[in-house]
This record gives structure tokens, sequence and C-alpha cells, in this order.
């Protein structure tokens, strides 16, 4: 809201706003190849303009009819064995960086970013909150089996540091420490050397909540 609508109408009077505005607005996102941010934009405005309606702000939505570019969601892709085993190394070189006892921690958790703060270590298991929930249901706790991999690497690992990494700055210190790979691959990763290993997808699925 405040980086993207406010600037563009955030003076502007509400009934003034017309489709052609909308449409100009979301093309230039579209132009630049951020269709997430515009999907985004489109998720407030939306339910804004309607909730005027409804209270006979307006006669009708003006971005009813806006438009906005389809694309297709990159999934990621999981680090190959060469580049696990590199970025081993180079956390061997490097134990005592934080962000990289984060990102070992997360390959061999499969955990989202913003999961990590809520980890505890519970005999052979890591213990964490879901991030993901169902509207109106309870948090759910997961427990993912701690791999003989990670077991290697836990002793060298501040478990109480890493549960305190801002999550953009792992995002930005990850783009670092693996060229052409997202944060998130490293959860990729994880199902993939699961899979691998002939462990059911059920099962997996239920470690990577």
């Amino acid at each position: 809201i405040k980086a993207d609508i406010l600037p563009r109408f955030g003076s502007r009077v509400l009934s003034d706003i017309t489709q052609t505005d909308l449409q100009k607005f979301f093309n230039l996102y579209t132009e630049q190849g951020k269709h997430r941010t515009a999907k985004k934009i489109m998720q407030i405005l939306k339910p804004l303009f309607a909730y005027a309606v409804s209270d006979g702000l307006l006669q009708r939505s003006p971005i009813d009819k806006v438009i906005i570019g389809t694309y297709e969601q990159e999934h990621g892709s999981a680090l190959t064995r060469n580049e696990e085993r590199d970025f081993i190394h180079s956390f061997a070189a490097d134990s005592q960086n934080v962000y990289k006892q984060a990102f070992i921690f997360i390959m061999y958790t499969g955990l989202r970013r913003s999961e990590l703060a809520s980890v505890t270590i519970d005999g052979l298991w890591v213990t964490v909150l879901s991030a993901k929930q169902r509207k109106g249901r309870k948090e759910k706790v997961r427990r993912i089996p701690i791999s003989p991999m990670l077991q290697k690497m836990l002793p060298f690992i501040d478990i109480e540091k890493i549960k305190k990494l801002n999550k953009d700055g792992m995002t930005r210190e990850f783009k670092k420490a693996v060229d052409g790979h997202h944060l998130h691959d490293l959860r990729h990763t994880f199902i993939t050397r699961c899979q691998e290993c002939g462990i059911a997808r059920e099962l997996v699925s239920i470690w990577a909540g």
C-alpha cells in the first residue's frame, strides 16, 4: 500500500478513479514483469472498490473489467548434488557465518524461512510450527526427523542465533552464497533428496508441511 498504491492514488478522490486509470497503472507492472506485485495490488484494490459500491460511495466498481497479465509461477529448482557438496564445503570454511548455519539447517529440514523462528530440537526430531494454515484452524506443530547429514552439522549450528535472523536478510545473503538459486530452493532440495532416497511421497509431504 505504502510503496505502490498511495503514491499513485493516495491524493485522489475515490469516485474520480476510472477503469482507464487503473488499467494504465497495472500495465506499468506487467510491462516490467512484476506480475506478482500486480496480483497483490489487485487483491487489495478489488475488495476496496467492492466495499465502496456496497456502501453507496460508487455506482459501480472501476476495477471489475481491469485485466492483469497472467504469468507462470516459478516453483524453484533443487540444488544438484554437486552444488550441495560445494555449498557444504563453503560452510565448512566459514562455519561461524550464522546465515550459512541457517541455510544448512533449512536444506536438511525443508523448512520455510518464516518457520525457522519456531524451531526446537526434541531428541531425534526437529519440531516446528507450520507457517501455512487453513483459516480458522489452530497452529499446527510438525516434526521432522534429524537426518544423519543434519546430525553431523548440528554441533556447528547455533539454533538460538539462526532463529533470530531476519527473513529478508536471509534471502539477500543466500543470493550471495549460492549463485543462480533462491532461498526457497533449499526446501525443494530437501524434498528432492527425500524422494531420491525412496521415502514415500506422503511422508515427505507431512515433513514438509
